[in-house]
């Protein structure tokens, strides 16, 4: 697929995750390695569509969400002198957001006077 965008991309991906994780092969990985495996696939298959769910409705709904980011995205978006720049969607894990932070507070401790 050419030319997709990237919450085009991110629906492909849940369309993957939700055909890998099906209540279908939990049963026969439950048949083939057990009852218990059986179940933790079920279980994956189970999360997999609440959190599809989830992010389709964080993307219609939640303004702050990097899901709404990714589903609004426009590349042409101009800026305010009317030049067109490549627009970048922050990516942060929760280990960024703590390391930020943790170097804002470093930071007000390092201005503050002793």
């Amino acid at each position: 697929m050419e030319n997709e965008t990237p919450w085009e991309l991110q629906d492909e991906f849940y369309t993957a995750a939700k055909y890998f994780y099906d209540f279908k092969s939990a049963k026969q990985i439950g048949q083939i390695f057990g009852k218990e495996y059986g179940r933790r696939r079920w279980g994956l298959a189970l999360m997999a569509r609440l959190g599809v769910w989830g992010a389709h409705f964080c993307s219609n709904h939640v303004k702050i969400s990097s899901y709404y980011k990714l589903r609004h995205y426009d590349p042409e978006a101009k800026d305010m002198d009317g030049s067109i720049t490549k627009r970048v969607i922050p990516v942060l894990s929760k280990e960024t957001e703590r390391r930020s932070s943790m170097e804002i507070q470093l930071e007000k401790e390092a201005h503050m006077p002793a």
